[in-house]
C-alpha cells in the first residue's frame, strides 16, 4: 500500500490524494490499472489501517481509498 499525496478530484470532491496499491499507478490511473489493494476478513474482529499524519493541520485532508474487501467469515 502507498499514499499518493497528489491533489485529486473525484465525484465532485477535491481530495488531498489517495490510498492505493504500491506500484506504477497513481490516483489518476485508469480503471483496471491495479490501483486497488485487497484485504480479506477470515474471522470476526477489527481491521485497522494506521497512517502517520502531519503535525500541522491541512486545509484538505480527504483521501480516496482504492480497496477491494472480501468477507470470508461465512
Amino acid at each position: 500500500m502507498c499514499v499518493d499525496n497528489t491533489p485529486f478530484y473525484f465525484a465532485r470532491v477535491d481530495a488531498a490524494g489517495c490510498i492505493l496499491a504500491a506500484g506504477d499507478v497513481n490516483c489518476d490511473s485508469p480503471r483496471r490499472s491495479g490501483k486497488r489493494f485487497k484485504s480479506q476478513a477470515t474471522n470476526f474482529g477489527f481491521i485497522d489501517l494506521q497512517f502517520d499524519t502531519a503535525q500541522e493541520p491541512t486545509e484538505n485532508n480527504s483521501y480516496r481509498v482504492f480497496q477491494r474487501f472480501t468477507n470470508s467469515t461465512s
